[in-house]
């Protein structure tokens, strides 16, 4: 296996990974609009986001649908270049690396999708699904010890019988065993971190939480950290340590996931919340008040915070561009109904 040529920053740092200040923005052309527009529409899909995760945690990155949490992870996959801030991993920045530099960080680091079937190829066999990043990534290594390799992380997931799996089609399997492969060909190359982008969001229910047990598992035993994307608050509760909210490209809401959950702060992390339907079957019937009004007629000043037209609170002081407030040590807000109450 390859390694990295770029010198730690800092030996001793409890954070796998570090996102400082990133930006990617999208300018929309070509669209019926721009036509009769000066000013060409700009989609600010991550916004200063800054964040850590520790060795071995789940972060939750959690969010409604365009809130920008693929990007976030296409971002810190580089499958796509930010616009501007810093990608630290494991000590190293490497926001821009050359391309041997990012072969070995994509072997340290893996995104597991949505879609279990549509992420894999369905012309090949499952070992040879597996195969695939054990020949990119360990060349010198023999074929009978990749193989050997590929059965063990089988297992391993817990797919019986291993040697059966591994000679079928995706098409063969159901959706659990599918994303329970796509967790294997993570697991081959033994990464530091994954990126699970809505993994069980497709599943049935008692396979969702047969997966994030998983999940749980292989994060005790392999000290992997996890980046758990999702809209499914009831999921995160299931995993996650700390939680971060996003909204239309910025991070609103940043803390310890059990205390955010018990006591959100942030009016649309209590929007989301408040939509949750609770496992009692009695609770589905009732009716849910969402905390959001519509102001979309109102125009809110550029940089003003950016859940203004929507919020039950919003004051004139809410057309400023609002900065995190720290509550406690392990929860920060960015909304200026906490701006008296902050503790250094």
């Amino acid at each position: 296996m390859s390694h990295f040529d770029i010198q730690k920053e800092d030996e001793s740092d409890d954070y796998l990974l570090k996102i400082k200040n990133l930006k990617k923005y999208f300018i929309l052309n070509n669209t019926f609009l721009n036509l009769f527009q000066k000013k060409r529409k700009i989609v600010r899909a991550v916004d200063d986001v800054t964040f850590n995760v520790k060795r071995g945690e789940v972060l939750v990155l959690a969010g409604e649908s365009g809130s920008g949490k693929t990007t976030l992870a296409r971002l810190i996959m580089k499958a796509i270049e930010p616009d501007s801030g810093r990608i630290i991993f494991d000590g190293r920045d490497i926001t821009k690396i050359n391309k041997k530099n990012i072969l070995h960080y994509r072997s340290q680091i893996h995104m597991i999708h949505q879609d279990p079937y549509s992420s894999l190829n369905p012309r090949l066999k499952i070992i040879d699904s597996l195969l695939e990043p054990l020949n990119i990534h360990e060349k010198k290594l023999s074929k009978d010890k990749k193989i050997e390799a590929c059965l063990n992380t089988l297992k391993e997931v817990e797919l019986e019988p291993f040697e059966e799996i591994a000679e079928k089609y995706p098409h063969m399997l159901s959706g659990g065993q599918r994303q329970r492969v796509g967790f294997a060909r993570a697991l081959v190359l033994k990464p530091k971190m994954i990126l699970a982008d809505e993994p069980v969001s497709m599943l049935d229910t008692h396979i969702r939480f047969q997966i994030l047990s998983l999940m749980d598992d292989l994060r005790k035993k392999h000290n992997i950290s996890f980046l758990y994307i999702t809209h499914d608050l009831l999921t995160s509760n299931v995993i996650g340590n700390n939680i971060a909210l996003m909204y239309k490209g910025q991070i609103v809401e940043y803390g310890n996931l059990s205390k955010i959950l018990k006591n959100p702060l942030h009016p649309y992390t209590q929007a989301l919340i408040d939509a949750i339907s609770q496992f009692n079957p009695d609770n589905l019937k009732k009716t849910k008040e969402i905390k959001i009004v519509d102001r979309s007629t109102v125009d809110t000043a550029e940089g003003g915070c950016i859940f203004y037209n929507k919020c039950i609170f919003a004051m004139d002081n809410c057309k400023n561009p609002p900065t995190f407030i720290k509550r406690s040590h392990d929860q920060q807000v960015k909304c200026f109904l906490y701006e008296n109450n902050a503790i250094n």
